[in-house]
């Protein structure tokens, strides 16, 4: 063994005889630091291969990485079956271990616990669609009756009313303050008794009888400001999401053509969400 330690030995320095002397191979310096390169990629090469297998220490460290214990509190789909069958064994009077099951119960019986069961989408109510009326007006309607219908822009609110055929003008009382509206005849309880969606310029608004029809024109006073609902109180009042957004856009449509009367806008379109055409680029210009 020590032969062939010695033979290998003298191998390596016959290999590295190429270096030369000092005086045609530059300074000692120099050929002492390539003969470390090179006997640096032999040992890496060659040597380096009974290392490449990895230690005792290295195997432990590599199966704390692999260590799943953290896993087994997790309730598979198998055990979750499991739980809904002790569940309904419970309910059903059986108790955990009985013979009674869903799967046992009679019709009556599981249609009573599959609606006791907790839901996800089910127990949510859907969003309620904003109604429509005449011209695109968002109607509001209470017990399958239509209450008003009402519309908004940059600077004014505009709600519609059909009264009772017959009643002269001056019979009805309309009352319009800073938040508040009340309609209704003279002598009568009010028809209509309710906050506004936003506060108002009472003395620019204004109300008028028109073939029928009641006009009320509430006059913002936040020019811009996009209202949810015209009139605050019995609920369903207020917009859906979506329409909102069509609010929204339809706002900051009127402001850009208003502040550039030469562009056309009619056709612009909005990426996400929209802004509020009140605080958008600074803020509305005042008129």
């Amino acid at each position: 063994m020590r032969e062939r330690k010695k033979q290998s030995l003298e191998r390596r320095k016959e290999f590295f005889v190429w270096f030369g002397p000092k005086k045609k191979r530059g300074s000692e310096r120099r050929r002492r630091e390539l003969q470390r390169l090179v006997f640096g990629l032999f040992n890496f090469f060659w040597r380096g291969r009974a290392r490449a297998s990895p230690s005792l220490a290295t195997l432990c460290r590599m199966a704390k990485l692999a260590d799943y214990s953290k896993f087994d509190k997790l309730v598979d789909s198998d055990d979750e079956q499991e739980e809904v069958k002790k569940m309904a064994s419970s309910a059903a009077g059986g108790g955990e271990g009985g013979e009674a099951s869903i799967f046992r119960m009679g019709d009556q019986q599981q249609a009573e616990f599959l609606q006791a069961m907790p839901t996800i989408a089910s127990d949510v109510a859907p969003t309620k669609m904003t109604k429509k009326g005449k011209e695109g007006r968002f109607k509001f309607e209470h017990d399958g009756r239509t209450i008003y219908e009402w519309e908004q822009s940059l600077e004014e609110v505009n709600l519609y009313i059909e009264p009772p055929e017959g009643i002269p003008r001056n019979m009805f009382d309309v009352v319009i303050s800073h938040r508040h509206l009340r309609v209704g005849i003279k002598g009568a309880p009010p028809f209509i008794d309710e906050d506004t969606g936003g506060p108002v310029k009472p003395d620019e608004s204004m109300w008028m009888l028109s073939d029928g029809e009641m006009n009320i024109n509430l006059q913002k006073m936040n020019k811009a400001e996009a209202w949810d609902s015209a009139l605050v109180g019995r609920g369903g009042a207020e917009i859906d999401a979506f329409t909102k957004e069509e609010v929204k856009k339809k706002l900051m449509l009127e402001r850009f053509q208003e502040e550039h009367p030469g562009f056309d806008f009619s056709g612009a379109e909005f990426n996400g969400n929209v802004p509020s055409a009140r605080e958008f680029m600074g803020g509305v210009k005042r008129s």
